[in-house]
This record gives C-alpha cells, sequence and structure tokens, in this order.
C-alpha cells in the first residue's frame, strides 16, 4: 500500500534518510507542499519511500529507498510508477539524479523511460552522478 506520510512517519523517514547521509525532515518539511513524501507499507511496516519536489512545471524525484531486504519485489517500481502517474498533466518531465556504479537503480530508471541526459561530476563526493529524465505527455 502507497500512502503520503503523516507527522507520524517522520521517525521512520528519518531513519532512511540517516541510512542515506541525507538531511532529515521535519514537520514543516511535510506541510510544504513543494515537497510530498509517501511510503510503501507491507502489513503495517514501512519498507520504502519516495519523496519528490515540484518546480514550476517539472518534477524532480528527490528520494527513492526500499530496505534490502525487500527489494527486487518492484517496490521502487510501483513507489515511482505513482510519483509518475500523479505528476502527469501537471509537469513535462521528471528528472533524478543517480550515482553511476547504481547499475540496479539505473536500469529501474530505464525501464520507466528516463533517459540519462548529463554526467555530473562528484555529484556524489568522490563519485559521478546521471542526471536522467523521463518527459511526460
Amino acid at each position: 500500500m502507497i500512502r503520503e506520510i503523516k507527522c507520524s512517519d517522520i521517525s521512520v523517514i528519518n531513519f532512511f534518510l540517516k541510512e542515506l547521509g541525507s538531511k532529515e525532515i521535519t514537520a514543516s518539511d511535510l506541510k510544504n507542499k513543494l515537497h510530498q513524501y509517501y511510503v510503501y507499507q507491507l502489513d503495517g511496516l514501512v519498507v520504502g519511500f519516495i519523496g519528490y519536489s515540484i518546480y514550476y512545471d517539472r518534477a524532480e524525484i528527490d528520494y527513492l529507498y526500499v530496505l534490502n531486504n525487500y527489494r527486487f519485489n518492484n517496490i521502487g517500481s510501483r513507489l515511482l510508477d505513482y510519483i509518475i502517474n500523479l505528476v502527469k498533466g501537471k509537469c513535462y518531465n521528471i528528472s533524478l539524479e543517480v550515482s553511476t556504479d547504481n547499475i540496479v537503480a539505473i536500469n529501474l530508471y530505464k525501464k520507466k523511460g528516463f533517459e540519462c541526459v548529463k554526467i555530473i561530476t562528484n555529484y556524489y563526493k568522490e563519485k559521478n552522478g546521471f542526471l536522467m529524465v523521463k518527459e511526460l505527455d
């Protein structure tokens, strides 16, 4: 089940963000409609989440994370599809950045129609990243 996160989910999401080395979110972040966060639950357990932002007429995936034990079960794919469908008609494209060595994620994004449009040097400290974009209908 996919649902928008509520204030009660902040500690769960911040656990994921800490694992990713990212800044934690606050209750005020949840009130900011530029940034949206959704979780994927199985039997009441949050096993993944996605965060995205809308800037004018384009969307950007900020986070997509699935717990290791639940990967390769189409959870990331379902979360991505959910957001793509949510922003269709509102945005002309959706973009994201991904480490050039994250082959599993790159393959998922390509499968969903994202294309590598730019290499970003040292985007992840000493690792390069790809800027990937999907044009929306």
